[in-house]
């Protein structure tokens, strides 16, 4: 026996079946078809005991598919489920169980139209009795729901009041400076208006790791050489740092361009050089041609000042205005494929470990599409992580493009040797603000490698479930 596809949900949305194998840890790629593109995401569990005991070592084989079947696509071989060995591809068949099953629902769904029915001078069955495979009559299909052991994400503090933007003539925007004081880093570099600290322009670090918080005095008697004619926007720290840039730069620009001249910013530890991907993020929230100024070391003064609370708390929690930001860079709606955002391709990564590069292919043996995000564009990135119905990958910035997802997207993240046991605080505040489902699938091995087949098991587990 090679193996059955055995049942398929009451949703629709998955199948289920087992498959032959030499070793459970390691089983044969399970992959569907549906009219001969690949479909779903493959998810495998422990063997079924009734082969087991006919001495067949086995898996278990769960495909969940972002759009529900159609009410026949089993029977009428629209879907094929096929497991791949170092000896070629079958086509598993469709145990007899299953096939009784499908065609009773058949005859559930369109029994009245057939001979003798009461429906049965009807020229099409509507939508309701087709199904959600069927999408030239009725309404799109909906957005699906995600397997596995999905909890809501939850901000490590309650989410902020709704923010505000306050008007300051003449403010006095101060250089930028850092210094070193034991494990924290303390800086400087704030808005004032007329000698008094305007507190909305702070960062507010120092939380669940972070270790740059301000310094700046409430009162300071300070001059500029230069002044900013016009209308500027303060959009607070300018993050060299790939999620830092997503969650703290960007959000800071919810007042939206409308009658501003330009946009200024603070320098911050990290590299303060305007890169071609943070451009094009600003441009895909509407800030094409608006003049960025980045402040260093040097005061300057700004003829009006627009100054808006920071809606991003880093590692506590995030506002409505921060989502409306990410949801102006978002193209236009559209289901693509589940995406595993890999690391495997970057020229440097101080947390990888041996056993890191072995999980693309797993992922892709699951029905992950394996994104390598450095290799595409910015507005290429973002479109997969907003078409994506569930965003898989290790913990880090690449995950937090997850902010450009919809809710009804899911997130797994992987644990690395920094996250160990729980997810990281600022994918947790991401999660939240999109008031979405998501699982974390904990750090398996030590400081030296990872261990893939747990991890794997770990990934089939949450998938699973």
């Amino acid at each position: 026996m090679n193996g059955f596809v055995d049942a398929v949900s009451a949703d629709r949305q998955t199948v289920n079946g087992w498959v032959a194998c030499t070793d459970s840890w390691e089983p044969p790629t399970v992959r569907a078809y549906l009219d001969g593109r690949e479909a779903g995401i493959t998810s495998y569990g422990p063997p079924r005991g009734d082969v087991q005991s006919a001495d067949v070592v086995n898996v278990q084989f769960r495909i969940w598919f972002e759009v529900p079947l159609a009410a026949d696509d089993i029977l009428a071989e629209r879907l094929s489920v096929v497991v791949t060995r170092d000896s070629g591809s079958q086509v598993l068949p469709p145990s007899g169980g299953c096939r009784q099953a499908e065609l009773a629902a058949i005859r559930a769904r369109f029994g009245p139209y057939l001979a003798g029915g009461e429906k049965a001078h009807a020229q099409t069955p509507p939508a309701s009795d087709i199904g959600a495979g069927t999408t030239a009559a009725g309404p799109p299909r909906a957005r699906p729901t995600a397997p596995g052991p999905w909890t809501p994400a939850e901000p490590p503090k309650a989410p902020p009041p709704p923010a505000r933007a306050l008007e300051i003539p003449g403010a006095i925007v101060t250089g930028f400076a850092v210094r070193q004081e034991g494990r924290l880093r303390c800086s400087r570099g704030a808005v004032y208006s007329a000698g008094s600290l305007v507190h909305e322009s702070l960062r507010r670090g120092g939380f669940a790791g972070d270790l740059v918080v301000p310094e700046d005095p409430d009162r300071l008697q300070v001059d500029a050489e230069q002044t900013l004619p016009g209308r500027w926007l303060y959009g607070g720290h300018w993050m060299g740092q790939f999620g830092h840039f997503i969650t703290e730069t960007l959000t800071n620009l919810w007042p939206g361009p409308e009658g501003i001249d330009g946009l200024l910013f603070h320098r911050f530890i990290f590299d303060s050089e305007p890169r071609a991907w943070q451009v094009g993020l600003l441009e895909m929230c509407g800030w094409a041609g608006v003049p960025i100024r980045i402040v260093d070391s040097t005061a300057v003064r700004v003829e009006h000042l627009v100054v808006p609370e920071r809606p991003y708390k880093p590692n506590q929690c995030a506002g409505q205005e921060a989502v409306r930001v990410w949801d102006a860079a978002r193209p236009a709606p559209r289901v693509g494929p589940a995406v595993f955002l890999s690391r495997s391709r970057l020229a440097q990564d101080g947390r990888a470990v041996p056993g890191d590069e072995r999980l693309d292919e797993a992922m892709a043996t699951r029905g992950f599409e394996v994104l390598h995000p450095q290799e595409m564009s910015i507005g290429e990135q973002v479109a997969a992580a907003a078409s994506a119905p569930l965003i898989a990958a290790v913990s880090g910035s690449a995950l937090h493009l997850s902010a450009f997802a919809p809710g009804s997207s899911r997130v797994l993240e992987v644990g690395d040797r920094r996250t160990h046991s729980r997810p990281l605080p600022n994918q947790r505040v991401i999660d939240a603000a999109r008031g979405r489902l998501s699982a974390f699938v904990p750090y398996r091995g030590d400081s030296d490698a990872r261990d893939l087949g747990a991890t794997v098991a770990e990934i089939d587990r949450a998938l699973w479930e």
